[in-house]
């Protein structure tokens, strides 16, 4: 996103694009950023602009969604698919993060189809706690084989599953 501000701000017609339609002829600048604009000092502070009269700026931030990862609140939530396998005998699962590292979780515990992994701390940053994160919630759908098993695969399964009830 690309946002032209007019420093004089007498006058200026502002646009969300590569230029700025300026009725005075002052100088303008460009802000080209995603998730914290950073104003020239004058702007930020709130220091008199001289001899204007007082504005305001609007920001209208739109979020684009993420493909994997959803927010709610401070927390991110994470959909992840897992084999059958995996659910029952455990296993690792890596997770893709916002700042392009891989995450890797694991899993100890048997996984059924409502289970949620809570993993403290890897969440989204808390503006009015510097140092402290959310947490990321890992959902988890079960991937089933689509084959179907033989006989005796499935008096094996039957078996084992037996004894661990």
């Amino acid at each position: 996103m690309c946002l032209m501000f007019c420093t004089e701000l007498k006058g200026c017609v502002l646009y969300p694009s590569s230029y700025c339609v300026c009725y005075m002829y002052h100088a303008c600048l460009t802000l080209r950023t995603f998730l914290s604009p950073r104003c020239a000092p004058p702007l930020y502070s709130g220091d008199d602009l001289g001899g204007g009269r007082a504005q305001d700026i609007v920001f209208r931030i739109r979020a684009k969604p993420h493909p994997h990862l959803r927010r709610d609140g401070d927390d991110l939530i994470v959909t992840t698919i897992i084999d059958l396998e995996t659910a029952l005998c455990g296993g690792k699962v890596d997770i893709p993060m916002l700042d392009d590292r891989t995450l890797r979780v694991p899993l100890k515990e048997v996984v059924h189809p409502n289970y949620e992994r809570i993993v403290p701390n890897e969440g989204m940053p808390i503006s009015k706690q510097p140092g402290k994160k959310g947490n990321l919630r890992i959902k988890f759908q079960l991937k089933f084989p689509t084959k179907q098993l033989d006989e005796s695969h499935r008096g094996l399964l039957r078996q084992a599953l037996a004894g661990g009830s």
